[in-house]
């Protein structure tokens, strides 16, 4: 009550956000006996509005909180006498909440008591409250019947879109389409859904004012849902004209639900309809491109297998996009999906090499994503080629990319050394025991002796959390003897994860070679016996922590010996 007061808007909001946090916290019958009295107390100051302003808001949103009964004995009177408030902004805050007490008190209450109070706030003689009532109409309406729907409710919003105040006439062209997509389909009138249509066009005067273009886009795919593909020849203008929006938020939203309005339009009007628009997004400004990017396996899915086919070279595209790394990012995040929705050699000949390509990348979000997909990538192949439990043939595909993986673990690049453990644990998750003990541990047993820590820590991980901890691999002697060595290490970072389970364990710190014991300076042996490793490595964010300079001496031989 003391920073509801506060002459700062800030104060009370950020108060009032306090309290619904902390009222979840309480238990049932403290909600009431603490919170709602005190919210109340506020409510019936007659003498300060703000108070009574913040009590309605409070109510609104507490009624969800606190309980159907309690909602019901107080917050429900409260709210329909704070309806009837001779200060407007009170009304106002009634009108905004009155949705999420519909939700909270059921469709019986709603429909006796607070449809009244609605049909009252929503001819207000001021704009403000009027405009109130647009905005929580949609939430109003999904609790109501649908004869209420259909008939107070559709009345109500033909008098808002004729109101004599723009901004409530704006406001209703922005709730049309999520009031319409709580109508079912053929309570949808074909006035009713050309005035949405007619949204789209620039040429009308709401929508040239103000963003009801784009919120006619974010709104499309509810609505397409809502009357189904059989009418989507009263929508298909609108669509055209808001995928050619010189706008481009309102193209970037299109973009990003392209793949919703695909999956209910079916096959065949999507292939007519949305392939086109789906090319031209491809080559659109990046803030559009990315909402296609980010649902292209969703997309895809969609259409016949010779459709799919035809896109397969616009993953290798985004691969080579080297300006924006997110969309590489999107990418790897999706190649599981690609794996379904494309055949076999599809998938062997483009994705799994891809796949690899991702795994390696620059950035490490990319890499971490690829890796995270890629098990499951191959789990799919090895499902198709072989048998449970029984090790690939050498020269069958699958095979070959994970003699290809394998190779990594040889590689004089200390990074690809890295990536390959990482690799590994993804394969792990998803692969046959036989297969990870036949071709991934011979491959890995080298590694905890590795001279770079970066490759030695992302092991101790594989051990500890892939290995060690399931029952198939904890007792073979490759394991046993990878976590014996791993448990000796010498640095810090990979004892900390390898007794990563061992409640308060505090690795030995890092001892310097007494000084007695080394070469002087002079000596052009120094630095040579100083070793490496003894050196604590600063690490950066995103990438393996280890000795740096290891890594230095490692990428040294890496420009002599090709990969």
């Amino acid at each position: 009550q003391d920073l509801s007061a506060s002459g700062a808007s800030q104060v009370p909001d950020a108060a009032s956000e306090a309290l619904l946090e902390l009222t979840g916290l309480l238990k049932p019958d403290d909600r009431g006996q603490t919170v709602l009295t005190a919210v109340l107390c506020l409510a019936h100051d007659n003498d300060t509005e703000e108070n009574r302003v913040t009590a309605t808001q409070l109510l609104g949103s507490l009624a969800a909180v606190v309980g159907r009964d309690l909602c019901c004995q107080f917050v429900l009177p409260e709210i329909v006498s704070l309806a009837d408030d001779p200060v407007f902004r009170v009304r106002k805050a009634a009108a905004l909440k009155l949705g999420s007490l519909c939700s909270a008190v059921g469709e019986q209450l709603s429909v006796q008591r607070l449809l009244p109070v609605y049909e009252v706030l929503a001819r207000d003689e001021i704009w403000g409250v009027r405009k109130a009532s647009v905005e929580s109409m949609a939430e109003v309406a999904a609790v109501m019947p649908v004869e209420v729907r259909t008939g107070q409710l559709v009345a109500l919003f033909q008098e808002f879109h004729g109101d004599g105040s723009r901004w409530v006439r704006i406001a209703a062209c922005q709730a049309l389409g999520p009031f319409l997509a709580t109508l079912p389909a053929e309570d949808i009138s074909k006035e009713l859904l050309l005035l949405f249509a007619q949204l789209a066009n620039p040429t009308n005067p709401t929508a040239s004012d103000s963003d009801v273009a784009y919120y006619c886009a974010f709104n499309f795919p509810g609505v397409t849902q809502a009357v189904g593909a059989s009418r989507w020849g009263e929508l298909s203008e609108a669509f055209g004209t808001l995928a050619t929006q010189i706008q481009w938020k309102v193209r970037r939203t299109l973009a990003y639900s392209l793949h919703d309005i695909a999956r209910i339009l079916g096959r065949e009007l999507a292939e007519q309809e949305l392939l086109s628009l789906f090319d031209v997004f491809l080559k659109d400004l990046d803030e559009v491109k990315v909402g296609v990017i980010a649902h292209l396996a969703a997309f895809l899915a969609v259409f016949s297998e010779e459709t799919r086919l035809k896109y397969l070279p616009v993953l290798a595209e985004i691969r080579a996009e080297t300006d924006n790394w997110r969309f590489r990012h999107m990418l790897a995040s999706q190649l599981a999906e690609f794996g379904h929705i494309f055949p076999r050699y599809s998938v062997l000949e483009t994705l799994v090499p891809l796949s690899l390509d991702l795994c390696t990348d620059p950035v490490a979000e990319v890499r971490t994503a690829a890796i995270g997909q890629i098990g499951d990538l191959f789990a799919m192949l090895l499902q198709s080629e072989s048998s449970e439990g029984e090790v690939p043939t050498e020269q069958s595909p699958v095979a070959l990319l994970l003699g290809t993986i394998c190779g990594m673990a040889s590689m004089q690049s200390c990074y690809k050394r890295a990536n390959f453990v990482q690799i590994c644990s993804s394969l792990v998750r998803v692969l046959e025991p036989a297969v990870v003990t036949g071709l991934l541990l011979p491959q890995l047993q080298p590694l905890a002796t590795d001279r770079v820590a970066n490759v030695r820590l992302a092991l101790a991980k594989l051990v500890r959390d892939q290995l060690c901890s399931r029952l198939e691999y904890a007792s073979l002697p490759a394991v046993t003897e990878m976590a014996e060595k791993l448990l000796v290490d010498r640095d810090r970072d990979v004892l900390v994860a390898i007794h990563a389970h061992e409640i308060g364990y505090i690795p030995p710190p890092y001892r310097c070679k007494p000084e007695a014991d080394m070469p002087p300076k002079s000596d052009p042996t120094w630095v040579e016996e100083s070793p490496p490793e003894t050196i604590p490595a600063m690490r950066t964010s995103g990438e393996l922590s280890g000795a740096r300079a290891d890594e230095l001496a490692d990428d040294a031989a890496t420009l002599k010996v090709s990969d």
